[in-house]
């Protein structure tokens, strides 16, 4: 398999509403290409070492404005088609990007996490429609921060399946209870994404209890 192309398609009752909201898309998503991003979206992790190109394209046709994110030899395109419907391709160019083999009895396996891929891009648009998170305690969680004790702090990234499931676990209300202790964490955590305590690798926070 050279290419594969795999579509999802939105479409709106009214153009005007269309084409209003795509051009919110453009506005709002001109860093969607980032490799943080694009590892969410394509759900394969970036390294430093990781080859390809990761960037956002924004160019214009006759219906609107097409947003091209790239990750390495494949990309998602979103556009608007026909003046009322948004379209997500997801064009892949070589299996390998998604961990695929290239023969063709793997078809519906690529077609899968293609679709997949066509799901967290509008999940990631949709997350940031008309948000700003300008919130100083926000800003101290997504940026990495020393601790009193001088030991750093990683930053976690909102949108990673294991950075909401940590948020989750976070906010239940047994931990103002009962306390909490790494331990108890990892269990609440690994309960939310669904894994076993045993399998779940936990998110260092910088402190030991």
């Amino acid at each position: 398999m050279r290419q594969v192309e795999v579509a999802t398609t939105i479409a709106f009752t009214a153009p005007r509403h269309a084409r209003a909201f795509s051009e919110a898309l453009a506005a709002d998503n001109l860093d969607i290409g980032r490799p943080d991003n694009m590892e969410i979206i394509f759900n394969r992790q970036v390294r430093c070492v990781t080859k390809g190109v990761f960037r956002t394209a924004v160019d214009r046709d006759n219906d609107g404005v097409v947003i091209n994110a790239f990750y390495r030899h494949s990309r998602v395109k979103t556009y608007l088609k026909e003046g009322r419907e948004l379209r997500v391709d997801t064009v892949i160019n070589d299996a390998y990007d998604i961990g695929v083999l290239r023969r063709l009895e793997h078809l519906d396996e690529l077609t899968a996490k293609a679709r997949d891929v066509n799901r967290r891009m509008l999940q990631t648009m949709r997350a940031g429609q008309d948000c700003v998170l300008a919130s100083p305690a926000i800003e101290r969680v997504a940026q990495p921060t020393l601790t009193e004790a001088g030991r750093r702090a990683p930053a976690l990234r909102f949108g990673e399946p294991r950075a909401m499931a940590l948020a989750g676990a976070l906010c239940l209300t047994l931990a103002g209870a009962c306390g909490l202790t790494n331990k108890s964490l990892r269990a609440l955590t690994a309960r939310l994404l669904g894994r076993p305590t045993a399998c779940y690798r936990p998110i260092y926070l910088g402190t030991d209890r």
